[in-house]
C-alpha cells in the first residue's frame, strides 16, 4: 500500500522487498530493491539484501545441479 501511496520514496520499495525476500518471492524482491536503488542508489540495506538474495540464489543453483546430475 505504501509502495502506491508514495511510489516516489525509496523506504517503502525497500520495506516491500524486504517482505518478498523472506517470503521466498525472490524475483519480486529484486523487482522491488531496484525501484528502491533507482531512488536511492547507494541505499546500504537494499545493496547488502541484493547481494544476500544473489548468494542464496548460486548456493541453490549449486545444489540443484548436483542433485539432477548437471
Amino acid at each position: 500500500r505504501a509502495v502506491h501511496s508514495a511510489p516516489h520514496q525509496h523506504y517503502p520499495w525497500y520495506i516491500q522487498g524486504v517482505c518478498e525476500m523472506r517470503l521466498g518471492f525472490t524475483r519480486q524482491a529484486k523487482e522491488s530493491f531496484a525501484h528502491c536503488l533507482e531512488l536511492c542508489p547507494q541505499h546500504a540495506e537494499t545493496l547488502r539484501c541484493l547481494a544476500e538474495l544473489d548468494r542464496s540464489g548460486w548456493w541453490l543453483r549449486r545444489l540443484w545441479n548436483r542433485l539432477t546430475g548437471r
